[in-house]
């Protein structure tokens, strides 16, 4: 009996780590694409300075 309780316990350990773990992918993914496309807009911002204004 004792070692079933621990197995649920484990399990619940592994979900709420595979649940937190997720989370922080999507964190980090989010953030990634964040910077990308503030670095495109940086970029294509920077090309309009550097154009020659004619």
């Amino acid at each position: 009996r004792s070692t079933a309780m621990l197995t649920r316990v484990h399990r619940v350990n592994l979900s709420l780590q595979i649940v937190a773990s997720r989370r922080i992918m999507f964190k980090a993914l989010g953030v990634l694409r964040l910077t990308e496309m503030l670095r495109l807009i940086g970029g294509a911002a920077s090309k309009e300075a550097k154009r020659p204004v004619s």
